[in-house]
């Protein structure tokens, strides 16, 4: 479901990672305390500063220094703001855009929260927060590392460092930066010691301090809406290395504050957290580094459920909204890396996987590991605005990846004879759902009802006979399909598959499936070491890569025939495959189709074929592999989508080109009349 976007090569892992909400920009830090701003569609570095020293920073200001001390000198004095020496700058400890376009879709965001407090619509909402005096046409950057906290304003390129010094000497563990009481821009400064310092960015000066909550460094703060249906920032969580959550209430004016409430959440740390997307009542989610990931309700801060997906521990958490998966609200990334929707309401198995970042990464990329630790996971954050899109920092660089326009949603118009007005069937929740909607402005939905449980979670693509006797479900990520019998939706076949294609014309289907890869349990022996250790591991990962080749010379395509009242389908043929090449997905239609890819090692071009869903004999030439593929209900033409153009065929007296639409990203075709009607995102 997610397709990779872009890939940012980096040397050392990726450790925390912003996005800004209006523009293509995204900050990260690494390891090597590096701060990089960069362009993720143009893909241009905008702003680094390598090790924590922003070199032309400190040039400038000793330039600006020099001009300020002539009495000559009549312009603003801003030299004391910026870096004047070199100094350790230490570990790199998190990065946050902060400007009036974040402010306006937080103030957004919290507005909507704030009716969902309510639990109804609120007809005066307070206004969203205007900047305060000396705000206004800024552009902050902030970044920290051990020993300073970084204040970047990208639109003029200036800089203002504060220290350790600064904040009581204590080193700096964790970030999070606010618009306090919708006045006031402030970063709240988690330190080693357990205490978060609020600094504000007006007069650049402590105005408070959270203690008492935590004994042990931060690792995160999070700002949170107040139940009192408030669009200002001013009720916070913040997380430690101890495994305590503090749950804290600011009131303006006051400089000390204890916490609300503070408990034991995780054992061994608590990672992260954040809040889950959607219109209703948000749910706070915390992973730990006991491996589990834990939901909160918001207004009585109890805990809600608790789930521990895999060995490895999640390492981030980020919202997650795409209307595909309504019911999943954040995912979590564990460091193998897996990428895990998770569904808040869900006592057990709330976790369903979406995404192994390893197969999206770029195979040049790969390579450089060939020798090393393989790729790994270690922070993720989703777009502000567009949940769907998710930034990854790994030990390779920052991956970006989005959902596909192209995915069908998980529901189909059928003939369900429940209720009056228009059918459908759509799949939620592990179950299969039937429903009647009224074709009104807007549409409603007048009935609905459960009719079937589903053996497999997670996302599926559905598809109908073309008789309207059998309905098919295929999960991709499980790679298993389904076919239930109409209207008693009994489950007839099923079994293993990653692609599944109906025949228009008759009840007949093809099914694309591969064995699962015999992996040999190599795992070299602790005692090895040095070269002897890193023989043995590449002969594990050789054996490996060996068992997955075999497994991918064994794809077939096997077409099987459903007979009226029939129980189970009936093995019609195997389609033949061209030699050095295996298939990847099938197409339904008149015909069926076929996209090939070339085997690991091999050089062979990618290509599409038709075959006879009779006898597996090809029809017509080889075609570029296709996006879609549309047929007329008359068998008479065919429409065939591609990124940039689509192309339709006649099928009689022979199958040829008739000619091509000039179109680019046409994600679905349908015909009508002759007339074909083109979807565009």
């Amino acid at each position: 479901m997610l397709g990779l976007a872009a890939w940012r090569p980096n040397d050392a892992k990726v450790v925390s990672i912003d996005a800004h909400p209006t523009q293509p920009w995204i900050a990260f830090g690494d390891l090597k305390a590096t701060l990089t701003v960069w362009d993720w569609r143009s893909q241009e570095v905008l702003y680094e500063v390598i090790g924590g020293q922003d070199e032309a920073a400190r040039v400038s200001v000793q330039l600006q220094q020099q001009a300020e001390r002539n009495p000559a000198y009549y312009g603003p004095r801003v030299a004391q703001d910026g870096p004047t020496k070199q100094e350790q700058s230490g570990a790199f400890k998190g990065v946050a855009f902060f400007d009036e376009d974040v402010i306006n879709w937080r103030a957004y965001r919290w507005s909507t929260l704030a009716e969902a407090y309510a639990g109804r619509e609120i007809s005066k909402l307070e206004p969203f927060p205007r900047a305060a005096a000396g705000f206004a046409g800024k552009r902050w950057l902030v970044a920290a590392w051990d020993t300073k906290v970084l204040f970047l304003d990208l639109a003029n390129e200036r800089t203002k460092e504060i220290h350790k010094a600064d904040l009581e000497g204590k080193a700096i563990a964790a970030l999070e930066v606010v618009l306090y009481g919708g006045q006031m821009p402030c970063a709240l400064i988690g330190g080693t010691d357990g205490v978060v310092r609020v600094f504000s960015l007006l007069s650049w000066q402590v105005v408070g301090r959270l203690a008492g909550g935590h004994k042990t460094a931060l690792n995160c703060a999070l700002a949170i809406p107040s139940n009192d249906g408030s669009t200002h920032a001013h009720r916070f969580i913040t997380g430690c290395a101890g495994g305590t959550l503090a749950w804290w209430n600011l009131t303006p004016g006051v400089k000390d504050f204890a916490p609300q409430k503070a408990f034991k959440a995780h054992d061994g740390g608590v990672v992260c957290a954040t809040l889950t997307s959607g219109a209703q009542l948000p749910s706070l989610i915390t992973t730990g580094n006991d491996g589990t990931v834990a939901v909160w309700n918001l207004a009585t801060t109890s805990e809600v459920a608790r789930f521990k997906p895999h060995k490895l521990p999640c390492i981030g958490v980020a919202s997650w909204l795409h209307p595909r998966c309504p019911d999943f609200s954040a995912v979590v990334i564990t460091k193998e890396p897996i990428v895990l929707m998770v569904n808040p309401a869900a006592k057990n198995g709330g976790l369903v996987g979406l995404c192994d970042v390893g197969e999206k990464a770029p195979k040049e990329l790969l390579a450089l590991l060939a020798n090393k630790s393989p790729l790994k996971a270690y922070s993720m954050i989703s777009h502000p605005l567009q949940n769907h899109i998710l930034f990854i920092g790994t030990n390779l660089g920052v991956a970006v990846l989005g959902a596909s326009p192209r995915v069908r949603p998980p529901a189909i118009l059928a003939r369900t004879g429940t209720g009056q007005g228009s059918g459908m069937l759509y799949v939620s929740s592990n179950a299969l759902h039937s429903g009647s909607f009224k074709t009104t402005q807007p549409a409603a939905i007048v009935e609905r009802s459960r009719v079937a449980s589903l053996p497999h979670p997670g996302y599926a693509v559905m598809d109908m006979s073309p008789e309207h006797k059998h309905l098919s479900l295929l999960w991709p990520q499980a790679k298993q399909f389904t076919i239930l019998r109409m209207p008693d939706y009994v489950q007839i076949e099923g079994g293993e598959g990653s692609s599944f294609a109906w025949s228009t014309t008759r009840q007949i289907y093809a099914v694309l499936s591969s064995p699962t890869p015999q992996i040999p349990n190599q795992k070299p022996s602790k005692k090895l070491k040095g070269k002897a250790a890193e023989k043995a591991a590449a002969q594990a990962r050789a054996a490996a890569e060996a068992a997955r080749h075999m497994a991918l010379m064994g794809t077939k395509v096997s077409v099987y025939d459903l007979p009226t009242g029939a129980s189970k389908g009936v093995l019609k043929c195997e389609i033949p495959i061209p030699p050095k090449t295996r298939p990847v997905q099938v197409y339904h239609g008149a015909l069926l189709g076929v996209s090939f890819a070339a085997l690991p090692g091999e050089t062979t071009s990618p290509c599409f074929k038709f075959y006879d869903f009779d006898g597996g004999e090809a029809v017509g030439e080889e075609l570029p592999v296709p996006e879609w593929v549309e047929w007329d209900q008359g068998v008479e033409l065919c429409a065939i989508g591609y990124a940039n153009y689509v192309a339709v065929f006649a099928c009689a007296p022979s199958f040829h080109l008739l000619g091509t639409i000039s179109i680019v990203m046409a994600t679905e075709g349908r015909w009508y009349r002759r007339q074909l009607f083109l979807l565009t995102p």
